[in-house]
């Protein structure tokens, strides 16, 4: 299990960070998906997120979901 510290990575810094076709093969979800996600125009499923947050091998943390919703 990857620490759950907080992180300043966002789920749409992951991405730019990795490229849209990276991050989906990292994260097993559609190139479409990712920049969708990556624009801001989509957000995953909660149920999705503890999945998303495994794969990224702990770069993200449920704070990289929400990041900024309640600020």
């Amino acid at each position: 299990m990857y620490s759950l510290q907080m992180t300043n990575f966002t789920l749409e810094q992951y991405i730019l960070k990795y490229g849209d076709s990276a991050a989906s093969q990292n994260l097993a979800i559609t190139e479409r998906s990712a920049a969708a996600y990556r624009r801001g125009e989509r957000r995953p499923r909660p149920k999705d997120i503890p999945k998303l947050i495994n794969l990224s091998r702990g770069e993200l943390s449920f704070a990289s979901f929400f990041a900024g919703d309640w600020q």
